[in-house]
């Protein structure tokens, strides 16, 4: 997994920076210069990943 990647919204216009550390992904709009979400890696027995989606899943 990278460290960091950029998404861009063309639904909210904007883009987004998701940076992976040991502990979290951090979600940060660029446009807006904000953190927009916190999301730990592991909660209890629950592991999360955020991956980016295939080249054909994209519209």
């Amino acid at each position: 997994m990278p460290p960091f990647y950029t998404v861009s919204s063309s639904e909210a216009r904007s883009v987004y920076l998701i940076v992976n550390d040991q502990v979290n992904s951090i979600i940060y709009n660029l446009d807006k210069s904000k953190t927009v979400r916190v999301i730990p890696h592991k909660d209890g027995g629950v592991r999360t990943y955020i991956i980016l989606p295939k080249k054909d899943m994209l519209s």
